[in-house]
């Protein structure tokens, strides 16, 4: 397994919050086996605090990004840009819902209003969320998309990684 291999699973490992012996790893030569590996995995796990894993994740990307650890509450207001919400997707696996208090700006897109943390939390990791095997995938496949810098549409469960995703 070459780097690109090696990455991929730390980033799976990451969002699913699980560990990948190296035997299992050599076995997923497709996205869809691995999202088959982590449906196993997560069977019968008690689903973790999908809020509390959005904000020790938007914090850790705040911090990194010049904020002070102690400005980051639930309740700071967040300079919303496409790299916040971007970051928030790679690191979680999750994509991100438009929160409520952004209005439409028809063909611009939504222009967001003040928007606070725990707005984004409420809107991006509802009390019921837990990993279904359609968000399994999602998740799989847009850490695929970003590990081997290919484009979202391109990544399908039977794609091999080496013959068709390019993986090294």
């Amino acid at each position: 397994m070459g780097l690109d291999g090696v990455e991929l699973v730390m980033a799976i490992e990451s969002i699913f919050e699980l560990s990948i012996c190296d035997a299992d790893a050599y076995k997923m030569h497709t996205p869809g086996l691995v999202r088959d590996y982590v449906c196993r995995q997560m069977q019968g796990r008690r689903p973790r605090c999908r809020s509390l894993r959005m904000f020790q994740v938007a914090r850790q990307v705040l911090v990194e990004n010049g904020w002070k650890r102690s400005e980051v509450t639930l309740d700071s207001p967040l300079p919303w840009n496409r790299f916040l919400s971007k970051e928030l997707e790679r690191r979680t696996g999750q994509r991100l819902s438009k929160p409520a208090s952004c209005s439409w700006w028809g063909w611009l897109g939504w222009r967001p209003e003040p928007l606070t943390l725990r707005q984004l939390i409420r809107a991006s990791a509802p009390r019921d969320w837990h990993w279904t095997q359609e968000r399994i995938w999602e998740a799989v496949a847009l850490v695929v998309s970003e590990q081997l810098g290919i484009p979202l549409e391109t990544v399908s469960p039977d794609a091999d990684f080496q013959a068709e995703l390019g993986m090294s």
